[in-house]
């Protein structure tokens, strides 16, 4: 129940839903750990204006961000191999230690809120952050 909590969190969050439960374990801006929690999430290396348009921000702020998370050295860029005009974003092992740790953090508040509930309380509360995600994926 943990687990499947924890999975339905981080996608709230990453919806911007619950901006204020993912400020309590993220060090940085909420955009940067969304940035990262998008690098994280991807398969494969993104480019700017795909995790613009994944984190609802413009294209040029999303510049400004991704300068500051290199130059922290939690992701990095470099040229696209099939089309040299394109760059492609990665999480670097940084970044990916940062994720890795708010989520340990993301643990142990889920862990925390659960004790507090019954295990009906526990369901009704999985429940409704489902229909929420769903309404937010819908809107």
């Amino acid at each position: 129940m943990e687990n499947e909590l924890k999975e339905i969190l981080l996608s709230i969050a990453n919806c911007k839903l619950i901006d204020k439960v993912v400020a309590v374990f993220a060090e940085r801006r909420k955009i940067d750990m969304r940035v990262l929690f998008a690098l994280h999430r991807s398969t494969s290396s993104l480019t700017p204006s795909n995790l613009a348009k994944e984190c609802n921000v413009s294209t040029p702020r999303m510049t400004v961000l991704l300068q500051r998370l290199q130059f922290m050295g939690f992701c990095k860029s470099k040229r696209s191999k099939e089309d040299a005009r394109k760059i492609e974003i990665t999480l670097t092992k940084k970044g990916s230690d940062r994720i890795n740790k708010n989520e340990q953090n993301l643990n142990a508040i889920v862990h925390r809120m659960l004790e507090k509930m019954t295990k009906e309380e526990s369901r009704q509360f999985i429940d409704i952050c489902h229909h929420l995600l769903e309404e937010k994926r819908h809107a």
